[in-house]
């Protein structure tokens, strides 16, 4: 089977990440783990937190879409890949309509079952779901359109870069959308979620480099990729946060439609016509 790499991305949080300790400490995974971070001038801090089983690499350019655009052309074509943010501190499971229960004993067994289904289903993209309610949770394993959260996921490597992302905001939306378009199918594994640490969430990351311009950054983000990925995604309100996401829905799942070619031909149509 082919290699597999465990990358934690990260971003000015030295003092705050989890990430690791929860692999060491809850999953047991003792083997090689390379952290991506976005300034030279964080090695030193982030490296004494580190064993010797953890590479530290810095990403060429600093944005986030940019380092994990990065990340998905540097490995091998072929290799596993499994991307996690720098704040998770638990994997869970959903047990009934509205509980969760630790799964972090079966994380990396679970990890490769969701690459034997990607392989099954000629899928190169898995994740799990945004919730961390399970409430919300649906059962089982889905192989259509679904969202899979930039927390946890999982890449088989192709280097192929119609599949690069374009924003720091909802890349994990547009991952979702480019990688169902071209491969006609995705992996979620519904009822697996992860919870995130809040001191982590407080300090570091996007909002260290978007303070108060955030909010309408990722406004911004949700309307150029409706339009970049209609009709696969479209903008779902939100009230209560005053952002909003993106709805994701094939209108012919089934039916055999190259979703990719179909957008591409689009987003050339629309650079003529600008460029006009």
């Amino acid at each position: 089977m082919a290699t597999l790499r465990i990358v934690i991305v990260s971003h000015k949080r030295s003092g705050t990440w989890t990430t690791l300790g929860w692999l060491r400490n809850f999953v047991g995974y003792r083997g090689a783990v390379d952290v991506w971070l976005s300034l030279p001038e964080d090695v030193p801090l982030y490296k004494a937190a580190c064993d010797s089983a953890v590479s530290l690499r810095v990403a060429e350019r600093p944005h986030l879409f940019e380092k994990l655009n990065e990340i998905s052309m540097f490995y091998e074509v072929g290799e596993r890949v499994v991307v996690v943010e720098d704040d998770v501190e638990g994997y869970m499971a959903k047990s009934g309509k509205t509980r969760l229960h630790p799964a972090d004993n079966r994380f990396m067994s679970e990890v490769d079952e969701a690459f034997v289904w990607c392989q099954t289903n000629r899928a190169n993209l898995w994740g799990i779901s945004p919730h961390a309610n399970a409430f919300y949770m649906q059962d089982g394993l889905s192989s259509g359109l679904k969202f899979c959260v930039a927390y946890l996921f999982g890449i088989v490597i192709t280097r192929d870069k119609s599949l690069l992302v374009s924003s720091d905001f909802k890349h994990d939306y547009e991952r979702s959308v480019l990688y169902y378009a071209r491969d006609r199918a995705v992996i979620r594994r519904n009822d697996r979620c992860v919870v995130t640490a809040r001191a982590a969430s407080e300090c570091g990351g996007l909002n260290s480099d978007y303070g108060s311009a955030r909010l309408s950054e990722e406004k911004k983000a949700l309307s150029v990729l409706e339009r970049k990925l209609w009709p696969l995604a479209k903008i779902k309100a939100d009230k209560k946060t005053g952002i909003g996401s993106l709805r994701l829905h094939d209108p012919f799942a089934g039916k055999g439609v190259n979703w990719m070619a179909r957008l591409q031909e689009r987003w050339v149509k629309e650079a003529a016509s600008c460029r006009g």
